[in-house]
């Protein structure tokens, strides 16, 4: 664990910040277990210590999927009806379940990351309670937190609770300017006759989760930039951001508005970096196709 890591869950309290709240739910598979170094105390009671484990996260919301690594104590009784709390890091991804006996982690590309406070009751580890806090240090969960309780025993937890974006409002009228990050991967056709293209973009995004966009944009085939368009993004929970770009600010995209919690939503962003993965040209057709990865960044206010 790193010291930055070490330093933040020091320091961590729980805000009592209004925001918008988002109900999730989580199944915990442990994928690993090292249930630590018993000894006897005087009384007859079991103390535990160092503890851990490695555990598969799985949600219908990806800022909450990913892999989750704790540590901690317990104090039981010798049936092990015990009481435990501990620490963790909890890094945002997406798991490859091709082979369910060697499940896969993909790091977020924007660096997700959570850490953790955990505690727990019961008969560890066949049949306890348990409740989980998380607080975001990085990437695309940043300032959020996460307050879950739940059930679990035999390998497998079973978490439910809110998630908790204190800088976002419900009320539009209360509109906020936030910071907004973005990587993705965009496949392009662009029609080399008269400029015209499709986008498909496909990525992860501050205050979106995983998101997709479909676009159309008319190209400078000089220069080869975007001159305008216009797109749909929709985020993860189906929450939709609208926008464009225009002659005047080439290569700028603006938001003018959306669906759910982006209603009315303002602000831009740039590109930061931009790579041409691929392309090629149809003699036959005239039909560009390319696949760019980029970043961008700027500012979102709803």
């Amino acid at each position: 664990m790193s010291a930055a890591v070490l330093a933040a869950l020091l320091v961590w309290a729980w805000p009592a910040t209004a925001g918008e709240k988002q109900t999730v739910e989580i199944v915990a598979t442990y994928l690993a277990s090292d249930w630590g170094q018993a000894s006897v105390t005087p009384s007859g009671n079991i103390h535990i210590k160092d503890m851990g484990a490695t555990c598969m996260m799985v949600s219908d919301n990806p800022l909450v999927t990913g892999r989750l690594v704790w540590v901690g104590n317990a104090n039981g009784d010798a049936e092990l009806n015990a009481v435990g709390a501990g620490t963790g890091v909890f890094e945002v991804g997406t798991w490859d379940l091709s082979n369910p006996q060697q499940p896969v982690f993909t790091p977020s590309p924007a660096g997700g990351l959570w850490v953790t406070k955990w505690e727990m009751k019961g008969q560890f580890p066949v049949n306890y309670e348990g409740k989980v806090m998380g607080h975001g240090v990085a990437g695309e969960v940043e300032g959020m937190q996460f307050d879950l309780a739940g059930q679990g025993g035999g390998g497998v937890d079973y978490y439910s609770g809110e998630l908790l974006d204190p800088q976002a409002t419900v009320s539009t009228g209360n509109a906020v300017e936030r910071p907004f990050k973005a990587i993705a991967t965009v496949t392009w056709t662009v029609n080399m006759a008269d400029g015209s293209g499709i986008g498909h973009h496909e990525g992860v995004a501050s205050h979106t989760g995983l998101w997709t966009s479909e676009c159309t944009a008319t190209w400078d085939l000089v220069n080869f930039v975007i001159l305008s368009g216009t797109g749909i993004s929709v985020a993860a929970n189906g929450d939709q951001i609208f926008w464009k770009m225009t002659p005047d600010q080439p290569m700028v995209v603006q938001f003018t508005g959306g669906t759910g919690r982006f209603e009315n939503a303002t602000g831009s962003g740039s590109t930061v970096s931009l790579t041409v993965v691929a392309s090629n040209v149809d003699p036959t057709t005239g039909i560009m196709t390319m696949s760019i990865d980029y970043t961008m960044g700027g500012t979102i206010t709803y």
